[in-house]
């Protein structure tokens, strides 16, 4: 492995880490609280870690060979949707949280 291709993936590597941040905090807010907000938020910022890691380290290595589109394609698309689906569920889990918690707060 080159330096220059060692340098792209700690770069890449570096742009994951928020992702990991999240997926940290709402494992702690899962130990905290077992409620179905916390579980939506989890699977919902598990599957984008897992995401950007696939785009981050995955997809690089199975496209360092001389690759067309259509093999590009056959591998994003599907990780498309799941990363749609898993924000999605974070996005529901959340809503029910700020929900919850507006509900508790004004009685």
């Amino acid at each position: 492995m080159e330096f220059f291709d060692l340098f792209t993936l700690l770069q890449s590597l570096v742009g994951v880490l928020p992702s990991l941040g999240v997926l940290g905090a709402t494992i702690y807010y899962l130990t905290r609280r077992q409620s179905a907000d916390a579980v939506l938020m989890f699977v919902g910022s598990l599957v984008a870690a897992l995401v950007h890691l696939f785009y981050a380290v995955g997809l690089p290595l199975l496209l360092r060979g001389e690759r067309g589109m259509d093999v590009y394609q056959r591998y994003t698309m599907p990780i498309s949707i799941l990363s749609t689906l898993g924000a999605i569920a974070f996005a529901i889990g959340l809503f029910m949280l700020i929900h919850e918690t507006v509900r508790v707060r004004n009685s």
